[in-house]
Formats: structure tokens, C-alpha cells, sequence
């Protein structure tokens, strides 16, 4: 039985997103946006969640997912 990791990070000092680490094996990361979820499977991909684009580039998305470095290009202003 494999523990979850959670971590939560922040976007441009407003956007909050929580990073579950379902398996290293599996690789599959649960991001939870604004209340909408979305799926990350694989070391490199791109979702959609409401209405952000959230890119995971990094070679290894377990350290990526848990040193909370993501790319997300065009963050709308909620200010």
C-alpha cells in the first residue's frame, strides 16, 4: 500500500493547487485547481482546469510535483 504525498503550492501568490502523489510507479498526479480536478499521468503533459493551463515539463514529475515547480504561462489576474 502506497502512501499519498500532499503538498500545496501557489501560483502567483493567488492560485492554490493540491498535489497528491497517487504511486512512483504509476506516476499519476491529481491536481485540484479552484475546486475542478484534473489528471497528470506520464513525465511530460498538459491539462486543462478551469480555464488555467497547468504544464508539467519537468524530466521526473514525482520530484517536480513535490518540489512544487510548475509552469504555467498566461495566469489570469483574480486581483
Amino acid at each position: 500500500m502506497t502512501t499519498a504525498i500532499t503538498q500545496t503550492v501557489i501560483y502567483a501568490g493567488a492560485i492554490r493547487a493540491t498535489v497528491i502523489l497517487a504511486g512512483v510507479k504509476s506516476r499519476i498526479i491529481t491536481v485540484i485547481i479552484a475546486g475542478m480536478a484534473a489528471i497528470i499521468a506520464g513525465t511530460a503533459a498538459t491539462t486543462r482546469s478551469d480555464g488555467i493551463i497547468v504544464i508539467a515539463t519537468c524530466g521526473n514529475i514525482e520530484s517536480q510535483c513535490l518540489s512544487g515547480k510548475w509552469s504555467i504561462p498566461a495566469v489570469p489576474d483574480f486581483s
